[in-house]
């Protein structure tokens, strides 16, 4: 199994799912490591966990075992001693510069980085833009609804300014 940490801003999450999503398409198991955004996390995510805006996004999330299998980072008493005496064996990748090919071959292993890099989800970017990536229209208010009437009958330009 692989385990994806989603961690960051919408943006940082989207790139985390394409890529799980990419795995996942090559057949690979796959699940989301959302802890980070859950009350009582020991190192918690300031920013929402907005996965959930779009609808068809398909969400395996992994448990605290599952997680703690793979990073091998669990504060039980017998997991520090069995680290203590005996090493550790997580299975924790990070994200490199560089594009890591490789990655697509491995079978276990917990995945930490932001994952910005096309080339991990290439493949699957039109399927992910045109059936998961979509904001739904249902339901939307009126204030939305005039904004998007704008935005398709008119060249529109979107710009994101960040905070920092």
């Amino acid at each position: 199994m692989l385990i994806v940490k989603v961690l960051g801003g919408l943006g940082n999450q989207l790139y985390q799912y394409a890529l799980a999503s990419a795995l996942a398409h090559r057949g690979k198991t796959v699940k989301l490591d959302i802890s980070a955004y859950q009350r009582g996390a020991a190192e918690p995510e300031k920013r929402p966990f907005e996965l959930p805006l779009f609808p068809w996004i398909r969400l395996s999330c992994a448990s605290q075992r599952e997680i703690h299998a793979l990073a091998d980072n669990s504060r039980a008493l017998p997991a520090r001693l069995r680290r203590r005496f005996f090493g550790s064996r997580s299975r924790i990748l990070r994200e490199t510069e560089d594009f890591a090919a490789s990655l697509f071959s491995e079978d276990n292993a917990y995945l930490e980085g932001f994952w910005q890099n096309e080339a991990y989800f290439s493949d699957i970017l039109p399927e992910l833009r045109e059936k998961e990536l979509r904001f739904p229209v249902d339901g939307m208010d009126q204030v939305n609804e005039a904004y998007q009437e704008i935005i398709f009958s008119e060249n529109a330009v979107g710009i994101h300014i960040r905070r920092t």
